[in-house]
Formats: C-alpha cells, sequence, structure tokens
C-alpha cells in the first residue's frame, strides 16, 4: 500500500481492537519488519488511547524501549499518548522509576513535561474522585 492516508488510517483501526490477545498481536506487529518505524508510534499511540490497551502498550513499550527509544520525534508523541491518562500515584512513581532507570532519547524537557501532566491528573483526582462519584451516584438514582 502506497497512500500515505490509507496506511495511516489503518494502522489506526487495528489500534481499536478490545481483545487482550488482538492488543498483543497488533503490538508484536507494530515492531515487524511490516511496520516503517515512522509508522510504529502512530499505532502503539492508537492502543494505548483506549482503555482497554492503555496498561498493554506501557507494558509492551518498558519491555521493547530500545526499540521504541530511535523513534526521534515521534517518541514524543508516543510518551504523550502512553501517559496521558496515568492519574494514580502508583503509575506515576512506575513512570519515574522507568525514565529514571532508561532516560528517552528525547531528553530531560519532554519527560519533565509528561511528568507534569500525570502529577496533574493525580492531584486533581486526589482532590475530586468524591465530587465525581457523588455526581454519578446522584445521577443513577434520577
Amino acid at each position: 500500500m502506497t497512500d500515505p492516508k490509507e496506511r495511516h488510517h489503518l494502522l489506526l483501526a487495528m489500534g481499536a481492537a478490545r481483545q487482550p490477545s488482538l492488543i498483543h498481536r497488533t503490538l508484536r506487529f507494530a515492531l515487524s519488519s511490516a511496520v516503517r518505524v515512522q509508522d510504529r508510534w502512530p499505532l502503539v499511540s492508537a492502543i494505548a488511547e483506549q482503555q482497554y490497551g492503555r496498561n498493554f502498550a506501557w507494558d509492551f513499550f518498558k519491555v521493547n524501549f530500545a526499540s521504541f527509544n530511535v523513534m526521534g520525534s515521534g517518541l514524543h508523541s508516543l510518551l504523550s499518548a502512553l501517559t496521558r491518562h496515568f492519574a494514580t500515584s502508583q503509575q506515576l512513581e512506575d513512570m519515574e522509576t522507568f525514565f529514571a532507570a532508561h532516560p528517552p532519547a528525547v531528553g530531560a524537557r519532554v519527560i519533565a513535561e509528561v511528568k507534569e501532566v500525570v502529577k496533574h491528573n493525580v492531584h486533581w483526582l486526589h482532590h475530586h474522585a468524591a465530587d465525581v462519584c457523588a455526581l454519578v451516584s446522584s445521577a443513577v438514582d434520577d
């Protein structure tokens, strides 16, 4: 397939899988020779953006870090997609521990940016979780 738009749409569709076995196959496919290096991050990002694949994508990234760390500017986008939905102190700690041991090629500024987003999410959830639960509970009771 030579049409870049069509290729991009197909990769995003592949990233929408909900079944764990398909998610794992898609992640493995992302690192295969069938996928160009510059097309890897959109595929893994698509998986990371949906709730069914989020944890799988993060774990896959950590195990295969060396393969992703050569992606150049795509790594910044991938790191953002992988971590932007993190909202617990455990996820923040996991991320910080991982990046301390495996500094990405994109540099400290990018890591600081993604950490700041996660810290904000953790703070927001800590301060608003009870309000959200009350709102949902009252909506269900109506």
